[in-house]
């Protein structure tokens, strides 16, 4: 079998398992060396080559072949495996695509072995490569794959962030009025929604009233409700939401106890988890008695 050290790069980490008794001294030594090392052991499978493709952005950069060290089982470039560019068929896309995407990977080296029948076969997938190398397949391809890759990073659109945990209900404002919403993951309507105790649609403008203060904002559009049976307005407002703020189409109605309910468009825009278990985790309460509605 192969074991392989987690840390390991480079080929460096990656061992040959010939005999238990071999299996349990390297081991040993291991964590003679680190005592928290994490271990990997994978069945061993003679070939000559491998493959490494290179994803960024869920989209193949290029891939290579790797031949074998002569007297080495691995095929690693920085051992010495000579490369050449390689022709993926759409299964092997179809897999190594996979691959990247179970793992979350934004740019990652998937290796593999092909399968006799690359048309239809499955590939056998060695690892998923979280700081694959550049060098080789820059050779292998015939450009610059560092300069590739960050030039698809440069794009913000892209960009992954930890979403912020948050609570069922939070604490906002909406165009300068303090307020209690509900984030609803559920809500996979296209507008937030807004309580108003009455409202007029007149001359493409919308005039409303809630808590006793009047409102008049341009009519964006309107959103047609299969249950209840209702059309309702739609406007842009300014949500504030933690110092920032965001134009979100809002669509108004009689909501009752809690004035506010965000949709996941807006959740998806603010980057926000919720914790359906708890309430105002990130806000202070507006009033004593949003706590318990």
């Amino acid at each position: 079998m192969v074991m392989k050290t987690l840390q390991g790069s480079r080929g460096v980490g990656v061992l040959l398992v010939e005999t238990e008794r071999s299996l349990h001294s390297q081991v040993q030594l291991l964590y003679k060396i680190d005592p928290f090392c994490d271990i990997l052991l994978q069945e061993y499978i003679e070939s000559d080559y491998d493959v490494r493709v290179i994803i960024c952005n869920r989209q193949i950069i290029g891939a290579m072949k790797r031949n074998k060290v002569i007297d080495d089982f691995r095929a690693n470039a920085s051992q010495g495996s000579k490369v050449e560019s390689f022709v993926l068929t759409d299964k092997e896309k179809d897999v190594c695509l996979q691959a990247a995407k179970g793992v979350n990977g934004q740019w990652v080296g998937v290796d593999f072995f092909p399968a006799t029948n690359r048309k239809n076969g499955e590939p056998i997938i060695i690892e998923i490569n979280h700081s694959p190398g550049t060098a080789a397949i820059s050779k292998a391809i015939g450009e610059d794959v560092g300069k590739l890759v960050l030039k698809e990073l440069f794009d913000r659109n892209i960009w992954k962030k930890s979403a912020s945990e948050c609570g069922v209900l939070e604490t906002l404002e909406i165009e300068g009025a303090e307020m209690t919403a509900k984030f609803d993951t559920g809500n996979n309507t296209s507008v937030c929604s807004l309580h108003c105790d009455e409202h007029e649609v007149k001359n493409n403008k919308v005039t409303w009233k809630t808590d006793g203060v009047t409102y008049t904002k341009p009519l964006t559009r309107e959103v047609k409700l299969a249950k209840p049976d209702e059309t309702r307005p739609v406007v842009m407002l300014e949500i504030n939401f933690l110092n920032t703020v965001y134009e979100q189409e809002v669509s108004l109605d009689n909501r009752g106890q809690i004035p506010f309910l965000v949709n996941r468009d807006f959740m998806k825009r603010a980057n926000l988890m919720v914790n359906p278990s708890r309430k105002f985790m990130l806000t202070n309460i507006k009033n004593e008695h949003d706590n318990d509605k």
